[in-house]
């Protein structure tokens, strides 16, 4: 039986899609759904040196950048992740940014700033958004950071990941594809050397497009840090 705040409230859970009464910082997500999400908990850091293995050329410097994912890629939290980046349905980056800064507290992440995973500009175009930039900038509000997003640049138009036939063509395939804006080469001085950079994606499966979008940043001096909300990495 619903309590009465439940029915009068005019939120619904993007979950299990009931009313629900909304949980402070956690926007259009019901307590239940909350709990019972996919918590990656001690699996949140991401281990991909089996990618990196054959690639010495890979980092330069020994610069690494550490991986997360808030939730395994399953069940509901899946469908919203997937109605968000190809459905146009942008109201889903609100909620699933609150998953991503609840486990950024739980990690104790402490960046000095917030930046999305880029679209090139003809996927831009054709999407109409960046479901990463989305949700870069609600969590930025959440935890109270700066979203840097801007100075980020997808400057190789790639062929999707998904179409890649393994891991290795995903690394190829993202060579080179990311940059920084360097127009704004006073910015990044400020922002950058030895600042913490925390990048944000929608969904992580070999951790291919992470690791390569953090090469420039990390070239310019940044530690960096990497998070999804969710991936289906063992």
């Amino acid at each position: 039986m619903k309590i009465l705040s439940e029915i009068l409230s005019p939120n619904i859970c993007v979950i299990c899609q009931r009313p629900c009464v909304e949980i402070p910082d956690h926007p259009c997500l019901c307590r239940r759904c909350l709990q019972t999400l996919p918590w990656r908990a001690d699996r949140s850091r991401i281990e991909i040196g089996d990618i990196t293995a054959n690639r010495p050329d890979f980092y330069r410097n020994n610069k690494k950048a550490d991986i997360f994912a808030a939730c395994d890629y399953e069940g509901r939290l899946r469908r919203c992740l997937i109605d968000l980046k190809f459905y146009g349905r942008t109201g889903m980056a609100r909620p699933l940014a609150a998953i991503l800064a609840r486990a950024i507290r739980c990690l104790r992440i402490d960046p000095d700033a917030i930046a999305a995973v880029p679209l090139h500009s003809t996927r831009l175009k054709e999407r109409g958004y960046n479901q990463a930039g989305l949700l870069a900038a609600y969590c930025a509000d959440l935890i109270t950071r700066p979203d840097i997003s801007e100075l980020m640049l997808r400057v190789k138009n790639t062929e999707r990941q998904s179409e890649q036939a393994d891991r290795f063509a995903r690394m190829d395939n993202l060579q080179g594809a990311f940059s920084l804006d360097l127009t704004k080469t006073r910015q990044l001085e400020n922002l950058l050397l030895h600042r913490h950079i925390l990048l944000i994606d929608d969904v992580l499966t070999t951790g291919a497009t992470m690791m390569e979008a953090a090469r420039p940043l990390l070239e310019q001096g940044a530690v960096v840090s990497c998070i999804a909300v969710a991936s289906d990495h063992p």
